[in-house]
């Protein structure tokens, strides 16, 4: 019995078909160096199939091997120059690196070949919202979603062109269209929040965000949005609670963190932000703010040593950090050990001379020494820099008062109390009964 004859172009396209499809079983599983071999041998088999360059580079591309990826879709292009999908995919990689020209120039050819291509008028809208082109990038939008309108989106695009444009009403009537076609669309929702927020309408943004929380309980951003709404409304537990859930939702989001962080050093809770900050740190030990962060925090705890480590550890990192040689400066006034406080805020004012705050700190130091004349001296350079500056006028005070000059020192102390109440208030001395009594040096919080 003779052997039944195939033809050889069909058993190679028969394996071409397998390698293909292994390929996308393996981008499924985001297993990028395996689907490419698979895509690599179905392009040695059948190497003038268009398709197989596609592929090919699209992996590359998810790699951000741009160079690669360019030539891949040049090639299928060379191979069919009216292929509108190697035009779009050729676009894509330029606009990844920011060439934006030959991007627009890509897009244009696909629509050429088919000017209905509704996702294609979109990604050439946002070519033209990264050039901040807002007339361009909304005719754009527009034209894809008069093509398909239930394109959200495009919607939310045009939302963000028309808040960029401070058009607030205009902005607010794209995401409420986009929601009436899909009013689970969680981002939008999301998005109207931040709208809301932004014109502080901050029940509006909670009524959003919540909303956007009810359709997707994961959405990290949406809980780290509702807790800064939280914040501006001075609900300090349930924007703490909020960030928490941020944070559950997606444990590596590191701002949220840093802004949980930040919101219990605000309300003095230093233990809560320490904890909030070396969390950070110990997956991202190289960002220095953080770690002056850490520091502050560490200086409230009382933990003097462990904060001057944080702040070296910040200078090593960035030595021109301004907040890092401040911090070790009250670090060192804590211990008392006013001679390296000095170096450490002269070091903060080669790097800024227009630094009111260390000017001001730097008179402190000296105040704390009885160089009653070199604290003046500072405290007026830090007056004329910054005459809002209320720590400045207490500083003022207390030199007055201890030369005995009380009508000056009390105008200082009024001006501090008009200028904050609250760090007037806490003040041990001139501020708490008889304005014009005699401070006790050294009263002053080291970090007011």
């Amino acid at each position: 019995m003779t052997e039944r004859w195939v033809p050889k172009v069909k058993v190679t396209t028969e394996k071409v078909a397998v390698h293909l499809k292994m390929g996308h079983a393996l981008i499924r599983q985001r297993k990028y160096a395996d689907a490419l071999v698979e895509f690599q041998k179905a392009r040695a088999l059948r190497p003038q199939l268009p398709l197989v360059h596609l592929f090919i580079g699209d992996v590359y591309l998810e790699q951000q091997r741009y160079a690669d990826a360019i030539a891949e879709y040049e090639e299928a292009l060379r191979q069919n120059p009216h292929n509108a999908a190697a035009h779009v995919k050729l676009g894509n990689a330029y606009y990844e690196q920011q060439r934006y020209p030959e991007a627009v120039t890509e897009y244009g050819a696909a629509l050429r070949q088919d000017p209905k291509l509704a996702v294609v008028h979109v990604k050439l809208g946002n070519v033209h919202l990264a050039q901040e082109q807002y007339a361009e990038a909304t005719a754009a939008y527009e034209t894809a979603l008069r093509l398909n309108p239930q394109l959200g989106g495009a919607r939310l695009k045009l939302a963000r062109v028309h808040a960029a444009q401070h058009r607030p009403d205009d902005a607010a009537a794209q995401y409420e269209t986009a929601l009436r076609f899909d009013p689970k669309f969680a981002l939008a929702h999301l998005m109207l929040g931040v709208l809301r927020a932004d014109q502080e309408r901050y029940e509006d943004a909670v009524a959003a965000y919540r909303a956007a929380l009810a359709i997707n309980p994961k959405l990290a951003p949406a809980h780290a949005k509702l807790a800064e709404a939280f914040e501006r409304q001075g609900r300090y537990d349930d924007a703490v609670a909020a960030y928490e859930a941020a944070l559950k939702a997606n444990p590596s989001l590191a701002a949220v963190q840093v802004k949980l962080g930040d919101l219990h050093a605000k309300h003095g809770q230093h233990d809560e932000a320490a904890r909030a900050y070396a969390t950070v740190l110990k997956a991202n030990p190289d960002l220095a703010r953080v770690q002056v962060r850490l520091g502050d925090a560490q200086l409230g705890q009382g933990r003097h040593a462990d904060a001057l480590a944080a702040y070296g550890a910040a200078l090593k990192q960035k030595p021109d950090l301004l907040g890092a040689h401040l911090g070790l400066g009250d670090a060192h006034v804590a211990r008392k050990e006013y001679g390296d406080a000095m170096k450490a805020y002269q070091s903060a004012l080669k790097i800024n001379p227009r630094s009111a705050v260390a000017h001001a700190k730097l008179g402190d130091v000296y105040f704390a020494q009885s160089e009653n004349g070199h604290a003046l001296s500072a405290y007026r350079a830090a007056a004329r820099l910054d005459p809002k500056l209320a720590r400045t006028h207490l500083g003022l005070g207390d030199v007055y008062a201890a030369q005995g000059q009380r009508a000056e020192a009390e105008a200082e102390y009024q001006a501090a109390a008009l200028l904050d109440p609250e760090l007037a208030a806490a003040r041990v001395g001139p501020m708490e009964g008889d304005p014009t009594s005699i401070p006790s040096k050294g009263k002053r919080p080291a970090s007011a």
